[in-house]
């Protein structure tokens, strides 16, 4: 089922350190449920791996990404 996006997300998050302003290339349109389960699983997984640096490419190249809970 697709569902439309209802979240402007920060691809790399503002409580790390990124930008509140991003422009266009920095911000995606995520619906509800991957914003607080995919996402916040991958921005949870960087964080304890360390991997902070990492988060935008997985953003943009889903084969990079590495495969963790809450969702695709």
């Amino acid at each position: 089922m697709l569902t439309f996006a209802t979240v402007v997300d920060h691809k790399f998050p503002v409580a790390d350190g990124g930008e509140m302003f991003p422009g266009s290339a920095g911000l995606w349109g995520l619906c509800e449920s991957h914003h607080s389960g995919w996402k916040a699983a991958l921005e949870a997984y960087a964080r304890r791996t360390g991997q902070l640096d990492q988060i935008v490419r997985w953003c943009d190249d889903p084969m990079s990404r590495p495969r963790v809970g809450g969702g695709v």
